[in-house]
């Protein structure tokens, strides 16, 4: 950037909000930050929540660049654009809420499954271990009425 560049960003910088309110003006900036690369090339992941779409899990991605937040989603359009991480994990958790309910359900119903499973094996093995006491016990008795 050349110093007269530098100068006029500084002299920008300090009269952004009077630049803003021409409508044009703030109009072809978000045109710029919206259709370019611009805020994605910037973009850092913030945040990601796990949910559950008709056929598989996808994660719905918050990003941030300068201080503005969107949403991403995989076979969804991209939401955005919001002032504050809390604002947009709030609308991310209402837009997909179905799909992370589900995603909760479903691990749910495995955990209960799991248990089940763990439950039913460790009655097998007291089964087993209680057979083997018979049967040790029976080969006792044998032995004693030799």
């Amino acid at each position: 950037m050349t110093y007269k560049q530098q100068d006029l960003a500084s002299a920008i910088s300090s009269k952004l909000d009077i630049i803003l309110k021409d409508t044009r003006i703030r109009d072809e900036i978000v045109d710029y930050l919206a259709n370019g690369d611009f805020l994605n090339s910037n973009a850092t992941e913030i945040e990601t929540i796990e949910a559950l779409g008709g056929y598989d899990e996808f994660s719905i991605t918050i990003y941030e660049a300068f201080g503005i937040y969107w949403i991403t989603a995989t076979e969804f359009d991209e939401i955005g654009y919001f002032d504050s991480l809390e604002v947009a994990i709030d609308h991310a958790k209402d837009e997909y809420e179905p799909y992370i309910t589900a995603l909760k359900e479903m691990e749910e119903e495995e955990e209960e499954e799991y248990d089940e499973e763990e439950e039913e094996e460790e009655e097998e093995q007291d089964e087993d271990e209680d057979e083997d006491e018979d049967e040790e016990q029976d080969n006792e008795n044998d032995m004693k009425d030799k």
